[in-house]
């Protein structure tokens, strides 16, 4: 085989299905950007991937360059092109779908809230359960990251890791939780559990 990724997706996709079940799906993770990019290039490789794998694993943060937000708006139409990327008959699960609450204070520089992070989720909840039912059909699995906020030692921590000092990256990072560190519900605890309970809900 021309690239030997391939191949080792070939090997790791037959020992999946092996301790598992001829059905399970196996694919690759992807960022939503780097995946529009390379199927707007037709990456020769891309094509390679797609056919030995079954579906398209994707994240998606809603970020602008200097890691300030996006309007909550960006989510409305989100699902809908993302489905008309695949290549056909390949599935998505939609691993990653983020969007900070921000510190919601003076020292706040993402430009988010609590309010914004539970209008994101709506928009984008909504379109996905509004999906026409061939694409729904495509859309195996949304996961909203994450559950809480991650502890402050947690948050220094990937700061060094990634090696970004950036206050809006930090606050982005150490603010993606639907709940806060201690469990305490943001608005957009509900607005998830009633989108993903949409969601699942046959139309």
């Amino acid at each position: 085989m021309q690239y030997p990724f391939a191949e080792f997706i070939v090997y790791a996709k037959a020992a999946v299905t092996k301790a598992t079940s001829a059905d399970m799906s196996v694919g690759v993770s992807y960022t939503w950007d780097a995946w529009k990019a390379l199927r707007a290039a037709k990456a020769p490789w891309l094509e390679v991937l797609n056919n030995v794998t079954d579906g398209v694993l994707l994240t998606w943060y809603p970020l602008q360059s200097n890691f300030s937000v996006m309007p909550p708006s960006a989510g409305a139409t989100y699902f809908s092109e993302m489905i008309a990327t695949l290549p056909d008959e390949k599935c998505v699960i939609q691993q990653e779908l983020g969007y900070p609450s921000g510190f919601n204070n003076a020292s706040s520089t993402d430009g988010s809230s609590p309010a914004a992070q539970a209008a994101f989720y709506a928009a984008a909840l909504s379109g996905a359960a509004g999906l026409k039912p061939e694409a729904k059909r495509k859309l195996r699995g949304v996961m909203p990251f994450d559950l809480s906020d991650w502890p402050a030692a947690t948050c220094e921590y990937f700061a060094q890791y990634y090696k970004i000092s950036s206050p809006a990256f930090l606050e982005y990072l150490c603010t993606l939780g639907i709940t806060e560190a201690d469990g305490t519900g943001k608005p957009a605890l509900d607005v998830v559990e009633q989108g993903i309970r949409a969601l699942t809900t046959p139309r």
